[in-house]
Parts: structure tokens; C-alpha cells; sequence
């Protein structure tokens, strides 16, 4: 099933000369897959000489200054996705506050944690904002060692959490979040994920559980037997 979003834009102008420019960003849902752009002539005749169209990478995770805030430069930013619901990302040369945006519908499930220590992210697959943010290597990993390694962390506290753009995640960075640190980890996690794990991991137990008993059933009654 394809979802279309239909957006339609007028534009009206009696006053345009020859050396008339116009210029605009055209955004859609996130979720749509295609677009289409008609431009209509006053009495059906359109005179265009140059038309042309740039596509905007906007990145997953980005950085946004704290309102207010002084002119200072935004921490160095290494995202890399673990999985549909866990992010790694690396902060580097933390001076202030600062917001971190994630181009995501706004969900409470949503957390985000600090860890100090960091896993390297080596491979780079693209850069944004003159190397500001850096995305690395996509994974599909879902259990591994660190599935649970925020499990007793303590996030990010949620009133800092708040809805950005219209749809989008935003959490507030204190430097006291990491302890004053320059440089160190963030996960970013939905946490209703680890109820499926857990549930999951309660049916293999209980399966296995079954298994068993039945085993040791059947052995004692052959033996019974004998």
C-alpha cells in the first residue's frame, strides 16, 4: 500500500519582469514516497526560462543551539543506527547546552541515556553541516551483549523531552548530564522495546521449562515401568 501526500501551493504574482526569481522549500510527510510539482500559466501560458530542483538531506540526529544562547559552536556529532529502535551517538568537544533533535514522530517511549564510555564508529557513510554531524554504518542488530545496557541506566529526565517541528523529538543536554565530560556516549533507545525482549525471553524459558518437565516425566514413567 503507497501513501501519497497531496500538497497543494498557488502562487500569484501580476508584477513578475524578466529577471524574476522565486524560490521555495516544498516539504512532505515523512512516510511519503513520491512527488509531483505542476506549474500553471496565468490564461494557460507559462513563460520559464530556468527551472530548478535540489533535493534536502535533513540527517536523522541533529544539534540545535539552546535559545538564548551565546555564539558558540555546537558539539561534533557521530550517529550510527543499531536498529530501527536504538541509536549510538558520539558528542564530542561539549562546551554548552544544547538540544538534540531526532527525526522521528514525538513518542514518550523514547529515552535518552548518557554512558561515558563510547564504541568506535568507523565507517562513515555521509557528513552534514560542514562535518558537524557525521552518520555512520547502519546495523540490523537486535540481541547482542549491550541489548540491555541501559537497563538500569537513568534517563534523560522526560521534561526535557519535548516535541520539535511539528512531529519530532527533542531532549534538552545539560553538561551535568554527563558529568561535565567533553566527549562521550548517548543512546538513544525505545524502551517499550525491551518489554518484547522480555516477553520473548520469558516464552523461550517457559517452552524450554515445558520441554523439560515433559522429558523428565516420560524418563520417570519408563522407569516406573521397569
Amino acid at each position: 500500500m503507497e501513501t501519497w501526500i497531496d500538497k497543494e501551493m498557488t502562487i500569484v504574482n501580476e508584477e513578475i519582469g524578466d529577471s524574476e526569481e522565486f524560490t521555495d522549500i516544498i516539504t512532505a510527510d515523512q512516510h511519503s514516497l513520491g512527488a509531483k510539482i505542476y506549474l500553471y500559466g496565468v490564461n494557460g501560458i507559462a513563460d520559464i526560462s530556468k527551472i530548478e530542483m535540489t533535493k534536502l538531506v535533513i540527517p536523522t540526529v541533529i544539534l540545535e543551539k539552546e535559545k538564548g544562547e551565546q555564539e558558540t559552536s555546537l558539539p561534533q556529532l557521530v550517529f550510527s543506527k543499531i536498529n530501527s529502535t536504538k541509536y549510538k551517538i558520539q558528542i564530542a568537544r561539549v562546551q554548552n547546552p544544547y538540544f538534540l533533535v531526532f527525526s522521528e514522530s514525538f513518542d514518550k517511549g523514547w529515552k535518552v541515556y548518557i554512558n561515558q564510555s563510547q564504541d568506535p564508529i568507523s565507517e562513515m557513510t555521509a557528513t552534514y553541516l560542514s562535518d558537524k554531524i557525521k552518520e555512520g554504518e547502519h546495523q540490523n542488530i537486535f540481541l547482542n551483549q549491550d541489548t540491555f545496557e541501559t537497563l538500569k541506566e537513568k534517563p534523560i529526565a522526560e521534561e526535557r523531552h519535548y516535541p520539535v517541528n511539528g512531529y519530532a523529538n527533542a531532549w534538552l543536554i545539560l553538561p551535568e548530564d554527563a558529568d561535565g565530560a567533553d566527549n562521550y556516549e548517548i543512546v538513544l533507545e525505545y524502551s517499550p522495546q525491551r518489554l518484547l525482549y522480555i516477553g520473548g525471553a520469558i516464552s523461550l524459558l517457559t517452552v524450554i521449562g515445558i520441554i523439560f518437565l515433559t522429558l523428565v516425566r516420560k524418563r520417570y514413567e519408563k522407569t516406573k515401568k521397569h
